[in-house]
This record gives structure tokens, C-alpha cells and sequence, in this order.
């Protein structure tokens, strides 16, 4: 075969095998991932529920622009590749759109849009930027999107703002989160049929008016309904909810009551606790400097500690706390208001260790008020983890324990604060046994139902503090939000964000939570080396690049020489 005309065969060969693996790769689809941390790889679920989208989902991004700092820049990458891999399962399914708010020259128009934005949900973030000239520039910037899907909408606020992070730790929680945050929302706006959440009426839990913002927090996900815990409520009745929660309960429960909360969990129900140790409130000192507090007792004791949990009578004293603002007469002899650090008030900020939990990540600090310490005992066999815990300048004392402000004028020596950082929330999860079990029950008590001793897979959370998920009302009817500080005037969101958390957790059937323990790192260069080696590596990469040229030039032309001498 003549030279010309195997270099034809050898082409079109080339061109069939490639014709070929093109057609045989419509068939088979396939990503490789080689980052450490698997960064460009989609969980199973987010995959699977991507994959039964019944009708499209269109996303609006409202983070974009020629204009953004570097930090947002890197967000809006994160977002834009989030819902790129979207799409690569969803198809047709998932369709975005980026939109700069700030595009438009018209400032009423602009105004307008801004105002639209933030009645949908969308929380602004205020930049002040310095320009050229030592002058500076306010910027309004939107990181979050908007969610449509038929004739609903959701707004997701996708910047982590925790304030006891930098500006690049929460930047980089919040590129960790895109998963977990886009995949809820999809879930959450596509489910017609919702769970449904019990508040616990019964033994002198709050009002629904002061558990009003609980109810509004839960609603986004869950229908949210007061159900009532007596003696004649069948366990049944409690199976129609995905989870009870029992919240500051004052009045002892019987064993009627306690065993059809059991039975509900024995059954898969959800058990989420907010337990007073102590029975002691904030609106006794108004009245009077001084109150005793005392053990909140329940008739839980048995119950908790059968899964594997202590509530104990005490409080956890903490340096790391609130402030409380008491009336002073200050020097020119008008009152005045001042600030003290109120110790029975701890400030929880969890801990965010490689082994946190799903329910605490990115979680911001959350306010507390008269705080007892948990303990958890029982078989190994259920598995306990640590949700919320006080600083290392704790300091615990047992009932009855008098609290008064005189602690303001003469608080306790800081040596007093050694025992250490204490458990004011957990999680428990295995299989529980019933605290009935090997107990003589009579029908009385099954109501003709099937009495259950073990309960499958199952998990429940406890809080030792019952005001946690509590709203104020002020005088005139006003609704405080959940973990606002009236003293401080400070909302701590980590207390709404605990509860949701939480909940979800709880009732997550399918390891959506788990999405929230991923950890990516981003790679940003070292400020202070580059700072450092600025000179040299300007010159590397100038110089150098010529450098190269001029020696490939040099050396091609050395051998030219040689070649065509001979």
C-alpha cells in the first residue's frame, strides 16, 4: 500500500474510533473527582432527589457583578459550579438565572427591586469598600437566591454570618453549605405533603403566644400544632406526629402520661426535650432581689435515664455570659442603666472540632437563661453525642440555690470557675429499651394497643433549659424573636437556628443532615508571604518566561547550525 494512501486509512480509522466512542459515550455517563476532600461529587441524595424532580425548579442568584469583593467572588464560583453539577442530574429540571440587582441605572427602579427582595426573604449585606484616593464606597450585595417552583417561592440566605468567626471562615462554611442549603430548599419547596410537629400542652408549658416564634420557625417546614399530654390521649393519636417537642413543662407528669410518651417513641416517634433542672425564672428577681431556686421536679427522671440521659438539679454558673442591665445612681445622682455580666445566663458557643455534630455546624453562639447540666449514663449501646456545653469557666452549684443580684457587687473569685465545661445539650440515637419493660402493665395503660419493649433505630434530643426556644412579649403585645436578649438588645440567632437544626435532624429520614458535615477547604493564599515575596515572584514571572524564549531560540538555532554545517 503506497504511502499516501495508508495515511488515509490511518485517518479515517482514527476518525471512525472516535465516532464510535463518541456514540458509545451518549450511553454512559461518567465524572472522575480527584480532590482529597471529593469537592465536585454529589451525594447519593441529593443525586436521587435531583433525578425525581416532577416539575422544573428555577433558581435566581442575586449574588453576581463586575463589582464584588474577592470573598463574594468565590461564593458566586461556588454557587454557579453547585448548580452546574445540579443540572448534570436534573436536566431541564433545575434552571438558574444571575442577576445583578445593582444593574439597573435607575434608582427607583433599583430601590424597588431591593425592597422586593427583601419582603421574599432575602437578607442585604451592607459592604463599605476603600477606593482610590483614600476615599471610600457603600455596595449593596444580595448572597442568596430566590426558588420557584409553580406557584411558590423561597428565599435562601447563603452567607454564613456567625460572629465569633472571620470573614474567610464563615466565607468558607458557607461554600461547604451550598449542598446542604440547595438541596433543603429543593425539597422543601417540592413537598406538598408535610410532617407534622407537636408542641406539648398539658403541665405548665408557655403560652402560644410565647411560643409563637417556635411555631413560626417550624412552620417553614413542618404544620405545627399544641397537642395535649393527659392520661387519655392515646398513643395513636401521638403517631400522627414526626416529633413531639416537650417544652419547659412545671407540673409533674404521671405514669399514664409517661407511658404513652414512651410507647410513641418506642413506635419511631421523635422525642425533643427542653427541661428545666431547676424551677426558677427571671420574673421572681423583678419583684424581688432575691429567689430560691429549687429541683424542678417532673417524674422524668426514670424515663430520661432509661435512654441514657440526667437532667440534674443545679445551675451552671459561666463567665461566658449575657449581660444584664441594672439601674444605677451614677454620679451626678441620675439613674442611670448599666451593664453586669448576669453568670446564670451562659452564652453557648459550640464547639466546631472535626467531630462536631450535623445539628451544631456553622452553628452561631445561643443564649441561655438558668442552665442545668446534663449527664448521660446508661448502656453504650446508644450512641450520645455532645451538642451544646458551657465554657471552661463554669462553675455548678446544687439546689436549693439562692440568685440574687448582691452576685453583681460581689461575684464569685475567678478560681471559684474550675469545674470545667459542662453538657447542656445532647443527642441520643440506637435502640432504646421502654422504661416499662419487665413492669407490670394492665389495660389501662395499652388502651388494647400492642405494648412495645424495644424501639427500632430511634434518636431524641435534650436540652436542660427550657427557655432556649422561648420568645419574649413585651408589654404592649410585641413579640420578641427566639433568642433575643432584651438587656443586650441583640438577637442571638443561634437559638432559632439550634431548634431548626434540630428538628430537622430529627426527622431527616433520608441523611440529608449529613450533607452538613462536609468539609472543603479553600486554598487562599497566605496575605503576609505574599506580601513578603511580592518583588521576587514578579520577577520570577517575568523574567523568566523571557529567559526560556531566548534559550529555546538560542538552542534551535545551535542545532540548526550544527545540522547543516556538516
Amino acid at each position: 500500500m503506497k504511502p499516501k494512501a495508508r495515511s488515509l486509512v490511518t485517518l479515517i480509522a482514527t476518525l471512525g474510533i472516535i465516532i464510535i466512542i463518541s456514540y458509545l459515550s451518549t450511553f454512559y455517563f461518567f465524572r472522575l473527582d480527584l480532590t482529597s476532600e471529593n469537592r465536585y461529587t454529589l451525594t447519593d441524595v441529593t443525586r436521587s432527589t435531583l433525578k425525581n424532580l416532577e416539575n422544573p425548579v428555577f433558581v435566581n442568584v442575586y449574588l453576581t457583578g463586575d463589582d464584588l469583593p474577592p470573598g463574594f467572588n468565590e461564593l458566586e464560583k461556588a454557587i454557579r459550579h453547585t448548580l452546574e453539577e445540579f443540572t448534570v442530574y436534573a436536566g431541564q429540571q433545575i434552571q438558574y438565572k444571575f442577576i445583578d440587582p445593582t444593574e439597573s441605572g435607575d434608582k427607583e427602579e433599583r430601590a424597588r427591586l431591593y425592597k422586593d427582595l427583601k419582603q421574599k426573604g432575602l437578607r442585604p449585606v451592607e459592604l463599605t469598600q476603600r477606593t482610590r484616593g483614600d476615599k471610600t464606597s457603600k455596595q449593596t450585595v444580595f448572597p442568596g437566591v430566590v426558588i420557584n417552583y409553580n406557584t411558590k417561592h423561597l428565599a435562601v440566605n447563603l452567607l454564613k454570618d456567625n460572629m465569633e468567626k472571620t470573614p474567610t471562615q464563615n466565607l468558607n462554611n458557607s461554600i461547604q453549605a451550598l449542598e446542604y442549603e440547595f438541596l433543603n430548599a429543593i425539597k422543601k419547596i417540592t413537598t406538598d405533603k408535610r410532617k407534622r410537629i407537636g408542641l406539648t400542652t398539658g403541665h405548665g408549658e408557655p403560652s402560644n403566644k410565647r411560643l409563637s416564634d417556635l411555631a413560626s420557625i417550624l412552620s417553614e417546614y413542618y404544620d405545627v400544632e399544641r397537642v395535649p399530654v393527659t392520661d387519655t390521649i392515646k398513643t395513636k393519636d401521638l403517631g400522627k406526629y414526626a416529633a413531639l417537642l416537650i417544652v419547659k413543662p412545671d407540673e409533674k407528669f404521671t405514669e399514664k402520661e409517661k407511658f404513652r410518651i414512651d410507647q410513641y417513641f418506642m413506635d419511631g416517634g421523635k422525642l425533643f426535650w427542653f427541661i428545666d433542672g431547676v424551677k426558677t425564672s427571671m420574673d421572681s428577681l423583678r419583684s424581688k432581689r432575691t429567689t430560691i431556686g429549687i429541683a424542678n421536679e417532673l417524674n422524668l427522671n426514670d424515663l430520661l435515664f432509661k435512654y441514657g440521659v440526667r437532667v440534674n438539679h443545679d445551675l451552671v454558673l459561666d463567665q461566658q455570659c449575657l449581660p444584664i442591665g441594672l439601674t444605677q445612681r451614677g454620679v451626678s445622682g441620675k439613674n442611670r442603666i448599666q451593664k453586669f455580666p448576669w453568670y446564670y445566663n451562659p452564652l453557648i458557643i459550640p464547639s466546631q472540632s472535626k467531630n462536631n455534630h450535623p445539628v451544631t455546624k456553622y452553628l452561631n453562639p445561643v443564649r441561655t437563661e438558668f442552665v442545668s447540666t446534663i449527664d448521660t449514663v446508661g448502656s453504650n449501646r446508644i450512641n450520645k453525642k455532645v451538642l451544646l456545653q458551657s465554657s471552661e469557666l463554669s462553675l455548678v452549684k446544687g439546689v436549693p440555690v439562692r440568685i440574687s443580684f448582691n452576685i453583681i457587687n460581689n461575684p464569685p473569685a475567678r478560681q471559684q470557675f474550675n469545674d470545667g465545661s459542662r453538657i447542656v445539650a445532647v443527642s441520643a440515637e440506637g435502640v432504646f429499651s421502654s422504661v416499662f419493660r419487665n413492669r407490670m402493665i394492665t389495660e389501662e395503660f395499652t388502651q388494647n394497643q400492642e405494648f412495645r419493649e424495644k424501639s427500632k433505630q430511634n434518636k431524641m434530643i435534650v436540652v436542660s433549659d427550657g427557655d432556649i426556644p422561648i420568645n419574649e412579649v413585651s408589654s404592649n403585645g410585641e413579640v420578641y424573636p427566639v433568642g433575643f436578649d432584651r438587656n443586650s438588645r441583640r438577637n442571638y440567632k443561634g437559638n432559632a437556628d439550634f431548634i431548626r437544626n434540630a428538628v430537622n435532624y430529627l426527622t431527616d429520614n433520608e441523611g440529608l443532615m449529613k450533607l452538613r458535615l462536609r468539609d472543603l477547604k479553600i486554598r487562599l493564599l497566605d496575605k503576609q508571604l505574599v506580601q513578603d515575596e511580592r518583588t521576587k515572584w514578579q520577577i520570577i514571572n517575568t523574567a523568566v518566561p523571557v529567559l526560556i524564549v531566548i534559550l529555546i531560540g538560542l538552542t534551535i538555532n545551535f542545532i540548526r547550525k550544527r545540522k547543516y554545517t556538516r
